[in-house]
């Protein structure tokens, strides 16, 4: 009886599995939810009420970036664990300009009467989100795998893209009372 042939080359990586389609139809809906709640409310009407609302977002997103720093940024596997703060001490310009644009934007949504600072916050806001992913693909290129403990990063892409995303609606919101458009 012949041997059988392996079922992939030792020397080539193992074959790629396909991601769930499961899991990709519960990200549609639940972002297709996302949307259909958050458009009408924030898009469509205006209000007091929803620039608060928005501002207050985007505060909140801000400083949970902001302590996301004191958690480890750099993987085990790449040298660390290191904290986004140690990475900041040691002297990382992209890192200190993305700390510092997150800082100054948070002081500017916190301002509570000026809607030309909440719209130059906004732009600071996406501006940290430019030099995060400068900063993070210097600091950690090519691919790896990483364990929950070491998601820091990710994290706070993530809860920059969504305080971006609040930063627009309020700008949007801003712009709508500024011209009177209901």
């Amino acid at each position: 009886m012949p041997a059988r042939a392996p079922e992939h080359d030792p020397v080539s990586p193992p074959p790629q599995r396909l991601p769930s389609t499961d899991s990709t139809i519960v990200f549609w809906i639940a972002f297709g939810l996302a949307c259909a709640w958050l458009l009408p409310r924030y898009y469509s009407t205006r209000g007091a009420k929803r620039v608060q609302e928005l501002r207050r977002a985007a505060i909140v997103m801000d400083s949970l970036v902001l302590l996301s720093l004191a958690l480890p940024w750099i993987p085990a596997s790449r040298g660390g664990p290191l904290s986004g703060l140690t990475i900041i001490a040691s002297g990382n310009i992209l890192l200190i300009a993305f700390a510092l644009s997150v800082v100054c934007a948070l002081t500017l949504f916190s301002i509570n009467t000026r809607q030309t600072l909440w719209k130059i916050g906004a732009c600071l806001q996406i501006l940290a989100t430019f030099l995060l992913f400068a900063a993070m693909l210097r600091l950690l290129p090519g691919t790896f795998a990483l364990k929950i403990g070491e998601s820091a990063p990710i994290a706070a892409a993530l809860l920059l893209l969504a305080g971006n995303v609040a930063a627009l609606f309020l700008w949007h919101q801003l712009q709508k009372r500024r011209h009177g458009v209901v």
